[in-house]
This record gives structure tokens, C-alpha cells and sequence, in this order.
């Protein structure tokens, strides 16, 4: 009985110290990004929007000239300003071609968006 509750006791503490070495480990960190560049492709049903990246921030610099596809969610914003006045927009004003501003997080190459900026003055693509 005393080997029997050894044995148990051993078990117990190493199931103890494996599950909370487990729960101390976390995915990576989301790191904030900002990106300018163009929508080149938009999926209604996936509700992403795909972005020839112009320039952004640190955590988009590895991506200029190539495209990164945003998905949103339902707190993302869609903006659009004229340079003087900013409206809020839905997902279906999107259109490709449209010079596009957008932030958000990026975690395990996953870009969820935050906001979407339409019609921004980009003087970098005039």
C-alpha cells in the first residue's frame, strides 16, 4: 500500500508540473501592423481583402510589393475619406483597385484587421 501511494504521489506531482508547464505556454505575441497599398482582390464569402502592399510599418516591411490577404472580423471599421471628410462604409463598398489604408494584428501570419481606410491621399503610389 505505501508503494502504491508513492507511485501515486509521484504521478501526481509530475502530472502537476507538466500541466502547468503547459499552461505557461502561450502562442506568439499579436504584433500591430499598419499598411498602405492597393486592394487587389476581395472574397465577399471569406470577407477578406487582399492588399498589394505599398509600405506600412516594421511588421510589414518584409511584405512591400508583395500581397498580404486581411481577414476582418465583425468589429472591423470600413472608412472612406476624400482627404477633408472621413464616412463609414461596409465591406461591399470595397472595391479592387482602391487605394486602401489599413491596421490591425498579425499573429502566426494570420493579418486580422482592425480597420480599413478607403481613398486615402497616398502621394507614395501617384
Amino acid at each position: 500500500m505505501k508503494r502504491f501511494l508513492s507511485i501515486l504521489f509521484v504521478f501526481v506531482l509530475l502530472l502537476t508540473v507538466t500541466s502547468t508547464a503547459f499552461a505557461a505556454q502561450k502562442g506568439p505575441k499579436p504584433v500591430n501592423f499598419a499598411v498602405v497599398g492597393t486592394i487587389s482582390a476581395i472574397d465577399p464569402v471569406a470577407k477578406t481583402v487582399t492588399i498589394q502592399v505599398i509600405t506600412g510599418n516594421k511588421a510589414v516591411k518584409a511584405y512591400i510589393g508583395q500581397t498580404i490577404t486581411l481577414s476582418t472580423t465583425l468589429a472591423t471599421k470600413y472608412r472612406f475619406t476624400d482627404g477633408v471628410t472621413t464616412t463609414l462604409i461596409t465591406f461591399s463598398n470595397l472595391v479592387v483597385g482602391n487605394p486602401v489604408s489599413a491596421t490591425g494584428s498579425l499573429t502566426n501570419y494570420v493579418w486580422v484587421t482592425k480597420g480599413i481606410t478607403v481613398g486615402a491621399q497616398l502621394s507614395c503610389i501617384q
